[in-house]
């Protein structure tokens, strides 16, 4: 195979082995933060909790995208290892798809935490926070939510910016398989053709 111009990102690392790092990332981030949200709606009256049906709504759809990102993360890794340009491809769309939907679901699962007033969310935590104490409850309510807030939208940023990784990777590996159909023609004109005889 025929290799063209190695696209880079941060730091002059090719774009492949960032593919292969944030898919790493995504699988293990993705997976850390299901089990959370699981470990929240298996167990939601031992530990701090949503209670209202619409925070419960958003945790399980939020929980099912994140778990449908560890699977999309393993694809993707096959797909930059074995330098596949149809399964590159079809991870760029699936994570395109994706981060579209967890931006959405993101923003719907933040809307629903913040509509909640301060003095109900410190009477709840309250009542079922038993594993930091109840001091962080009356101190820290609006820190809690906009620490929420940061992560998810670090989050955001870095699927965002696994789309963009994925996409030049995709490109790369479409450039490199033209030149080497173009490689083989060049290789079988200076050999002649099969139709001189």
């Amino acid at each position: 195979m025929a290799y063209g111009e190695t696209r880079r990102f941060c730091c002059r690392v090719p774009v492949r082995y960032g593919v292969t790092i944030f898919s790493v990332l995504g699988m293990l981030g993705a997976g850390l933060t299901d089990a959370v949200l699981l470990l929240g709606i298996l167990k939601r009256d031992q530990l701090f909790t949503p209670t209202t049906s619409l925070e419960r709504i958003a945790d399980i759809v939020l929980a099912v995208l994140l778990l449908a990102l560890v699977f999309i993360s393993i694809f993707g890794l096959v797909g930059a290892a074995k330098k596949d340009p149809s399964l590159v491809s079809s991870y760029s769309q699936t994570l395109r798809w994706h981060f579209a939907l967890i931006f959405a679901s993101g923003t719907f699962w933040v809307v629903t935490f913040f509509l909640e007033n301060n003095e109900d969310f410190v009477a709840r935590c309250k009542g079922v926070n038993r594993l930091v104490g109840i001091a962080f409850c009356d101190k820290n309510p609006i820190v809690l939510k906009y620490v929420v807030v940061g992560l998810t939208v670090l989050g955001w940023m870095a699927e965002f910016l696994t789309c963009v990784l994925v996409s030049q990777l995709e490109i790369q590996l479409l450039d490199e398989k033209e030149r080497s159909k173009l490689k083989t023609l060049q290789t079988v004109k200076k050999s002649g053709s099969f139709f001189d005889d």
